[in-house]
Parts: C-alpha cells; structure tokens; sequence
C-alpha cells in the first residue's frame, strides 16, 4: 500500500497474479512478526542483515525501506543496500559479497510459470542469486516442461511452484498492477 497505492494487490501463488491461471501454486501468507522476534532474541547469530535491491528502482527502495522497518522491530539491524543488475547476476555464480536478502521487482518474458521459474528459481537459472537448490521442485518443473496435456503441465507447474515455497527461499510478497 505504500510503495504502489491503489495498484498492487497481496500474493497468494507462488507465480505473479494476472500472468497464470488464478490459484495456481497457492501458497500460505503468514506475516507473524511476533515469532521471527523470539527466534531473534533466542538466535546468538549476528543480527546484521544486508537488504539488497536493484539500485535503479525507486519504488523496490521503498519496499525495502518498509521491510527494513519490519525486520527492524523484530530486533535485526537491516542495511539496505543497492546493486546494479551486473552484481545482482554475478551472485548465481559467486556469493562474495551478496546480500542476505533481495528485493527485486520481475516479470515473465512469457505466459507459463515455466518460463518464469526456470530462471528464477531453478538450480542455475540466471536469476536465482543466491543458488537456492529444490531437486523436486525442479523435477516437477522439468514434468511440466516434458508434459504433452495443459493439464498436466499445470499440476507439475502448480506442485514445483509450492515446492519452490516451501523451501524459504522465495516469498513474493505482491504483485503490482
């Protein structure tokens, strides 16, 4: 509501909303600040946190500053840092100097959760920074791929997109319109 008032609208599905079929990967939103909290003042680990985004986005800045905030009240120290799209990329192959977390305004270049996903989240995809891995998640996506009925491609899309949820490395948080 704060960075796109009045032209976003809340994630529920692990795929962009308007660009798939509704509900397709539904996953939870569970927001408990109140848990991440006691887990921070239990955790004996740093409690500095690097924020990342995409240096060129005004709007990604704002997102960041509001989960900064968040986080903030939880008890962790969060910088907010920008990158240019070069270093952002350069993280799939060499974690020197990447942030704890992203955050990144993307898009499909296509209307299939595989070509959003196997860039994104996909053990080597271009996209996914951090190098997060989900074997069974990118077999069901590897399934959908493979699949000559759109109905089975959409159940294997759907069971990779909450695998991929599951595994905490991606949350989209919104979809703006």
């Amino acid at each position: 509501k704060i960075a796109y008032p009045g032209r976003s609208a809340v994630e529920d599905q692990m795929y962009p909303l308007g660009e798939y079929s509704a509900h397709t990967a539904t996953v939870p939103s569970i927001y408990a600040p109140s848990k991440l909290a006691a887990l921070v003042a239990k955790s004996s680990a740093s409690k500095s946190v690097i924020l990342g985004l995409e240096q060129p986005d005004p709007t990604d800045l704002q997102v960041a500053e509001v989960i900064q905030t968040e986080l903030a009240s939880s008890g962790l120290q969060v910088t907010v840092k920008g990158y240019t799209d070069t270093a952002l990329y350069g993280f799939a192959t060499n974690q020197t100097g990447a942030p704890n977390l992203i955050i990144e305004t993307n898009w499909p270049d296509a209307a299939a959760p595989d070509t959003w996903t196997r860039i994104m989240m996909y053990k080597g995809g271009g996209l996914n920074y951090f190098e997060c891995s989900v074997p069974a998640g990118d077999a069901r996506l590897d399934a959908g791929l493979a699949a000559t009925s759109t109905s089975v491609a959409d159940t294997d899309d759907a069971q990779a997109g909450k695998l991929y949820a599951a595994s905490g490395c991606w949350d989209l948080i919104g979809s703006r319109g």
